[in-house]
């Protein structure tokens, strides 16, 4: 009975979590828990742990008397996470190339193979964000600081990026719009070309021939120019949303 109630509690996290990072509930946005129940088949209690649970990650909000909200999404917030990943990367990837062996380069090598077979945008769907690759991307950032030892760096840089795809998969949502809107194709074109392959293909080349110096400059870089899109989009989001 313990156990049933345990995986009830853990399936309702799991699921919400996908959810909030993938956008399917735009920041800002409340959480009913009511349709919440109707949307994933869960009952209320393990819906509500699963709420306090995300709030803790910063990835929901609780307000007093109004109830839980999807986070919002900040220039602060990302600027932050950024300047922290740059930090915490550097770190990690002096210490996974130093003792890199054959594990981290069979897997460095599988994760860019599948992030290469998929694109970011999904023509099919109005150019909205292509999950898996959204997944393919962050398993990819993680193989290259998987040889590192330092769990506790590990784990932050983990959440850091978990953080970070929601405001990939925002930006890539807003792109189907823009797509669409002859004014903000630029912020389209930067979008694709910031997650485009030949980007991570420099990433694993610089990699896989241990040139770390080189690779951490080159992240240092790819992140700005991250950062740099996602407050163009937030700042365009803003403004149509004051035009509406």
């Amino acid at each position: 009975m313990i156990d049933q109630t345990a995986n009830k509690n853990s399936s309702a996290y799991v699921t919400l979590r996908a959810m909030l990072i993938n956008s399917d509930f735009p920041p800002g946005q409340k959480l009913q828990i009511e349709a919440i129940m109707e949307l994933i088949g869960a009952g209320r209690t393990p819906i509500r742990e699963a709420l306090f649970q995300l709030c803790a990650e910063n990835i929901v909000e609780f307000r007093y008397q109004r109830g839980f909200y999807a986070s919002e999404i900040s220039l602060k917030d990302v600027s932050n996470l950024i300047t922290l990943k740059n930090t915490i990367e550097k770190m990690l990837i002096n210490e996974s190339l130093s003792s890199r062996d054959d594990n981290w380069e069979d897997n460095l090598i599988l994760s860019h193979y599948r992030l290469k077979k998929k694109q970011p945008f999904d023509p099919a769907a109005d150019y909205s964000a292509n999950r898996d690759w959204i997944d393919n991307h962050r398993k990819f950032h993680a193989s290259l600081v998987s040889g590192s030892l330092n769990k506790v760096a590990l784990k932050t840089y983990s959440m850091i990026e978990e953080n970070l795809d929601r405001y990939r998969s925002f930006s890539f949502r807003f792109c189907s719009y823009v797509t669409s809107n002859k004014s903000q194709n630029k912020l389209y074109e930067k979008v694709k070309s910031v997650s485009a392959c030949d980007e991570h293909t420099n990433i694993f080349d610089l990699a896989v021939n241990r040139k770390s110096k080189e690779l951490c400059t080159y992240l240092h870089e790819h992140n700005l120019q991250t950062l740099n899109i996602y407050k163009n989009y937030i700042s365009s989001a803003n403004l149509l949303n004051d035009k509406k």
